[in-house]
């Protein structure tokens, strides 16, 4: 167990390259695109639409209009955008060091996202107008980060990462204003992918908390002090994302992309049938999910109707 809660960091940030030769290896290339699971009655699944050949972790600009991700460029992974229904993608990044995991800021003029640039070579925040231009570090070098989420009135980033000589992952924030940073969680075991509430009340993490002989993490919740720790899947979860109405949250089960009641229930399967399947976002209006997987990590965005 003690195994499992130390690897889960290094097997996301270490080494970048055996991840993609692991992607591309174990999506067979004879992979049906992909098809919507089992739902529940309240819910409906359209036909998913690939935008991106090759890439991973989607994330939409607020207008709903744009959706960053990470592709590969230079050797190395960099960060893009491009138009939600699919088209000619722009390059904001470059160079041989590795930059993944790109969030929107709530006003749509910034992107934040992980890199190892810098002579320490630990990956760090760093922040890029979504417009290209100058790159600026946002978390010290003391820190080794993994992913980050904007808070929705865009004062604060919240992230995860591992501090020496433990390495231990919790979530983190800095404020953006002067730069304190500030310890969410403190478990000695590892806490990741965080994500606010639209209304920045809680934050959705997948933990090792509690985990049982499966070794499967779940999906938590916290509030955005760190107080009223609440486990919201109890068959495995990991890459959390609210919907914009903060009533559900989407998740990876497995290699499928799930969807759950915020306060935790029954889940809701919405892309099943093959292999990786993961990060999921959701479009700021709610009716659609992207998602990376499939053969050779492409990006899909699939129609979503929940019914009240």
């Amino acid at each position: 167990k003690e195994t499992m809660k130390k690897t889960k960091f290094f097997k996301v940030v270490s080494i970048w390259g055996l991840f993609w030769l692991f992607f591309f290896s174990s999506c067979s290339k004879d992979f049906s695109p992909i098809s919507p699971g089992s739902n529940s009655a309240r819910v409906e699944v359209g036909t998913p639409v690939k935008i991106v050949d090759i890439g991973l972790q989607p994330d939409w600009s607020p207008d709903g209009k744009w959706i960053a991700y990470t592709g590969w460029s230079n050797n190395a992974e960099n960060i893009f955008i491009i138009p939600d229904t699919g088209g000619v993608p722009i390059q904001l990044t470059s160079g041989p060091k590795w930059k993944n995991y790109p969030s929107w800021s709530p006003d749509g003029k910034t992107i934040a996202f992980s890199s190892n640039m810098g002579e320490e070579g630990n990956y760090k925040i760093f922040s890029i107008p979504a417009e290209g231009g100058p790159i600026t570090k946002i978390t010290p070098d003391s820190l080794w980060v993994q992913g980050c989420d904007w808070s929705p009135d865009g004062t604060t980033i919240v992230f995860d990462a591992g501090i020496a000589p433990d390495w231990y992952h919790d979530i983190w924030s800095v404020r953006l204003s002067d730069g304190k940073i500030t310890r969410i969680t403190n478990d000695s075991t590892y806490n990741g992918w965080p994500k606010y509430s639209p209304d920045g009340s809680r934050i959705a993490f997948e933990s090792a908390m509690g985990c049982d002989d499966s070794g499967l993490l779940q999906i938590w919740t916290v509030a955005s002090d760190g107080s009223d720790p609440k486990q919201i899947t109890t068959e495995g979860g990991e890459w959390p994302c609210w919907s914009p109405d903060g009533k559900w949250i989407a998740y990876r089960r497995g290699n499928d992309i799930c969807i759950i009641l915020s306060q935790g229930g029954e889940p809701v399967e919405i892309v099943t049938g093959g292999k990786c399947y993961s990060c999921p976002a959701w479009s700021p209006d709610g009716k659609k999910i992207a998602y990376h997987g499939g053969d050779h990590a492409s990006i899909w965005v699939v129609p979503v109707n929940i019914r009240e």
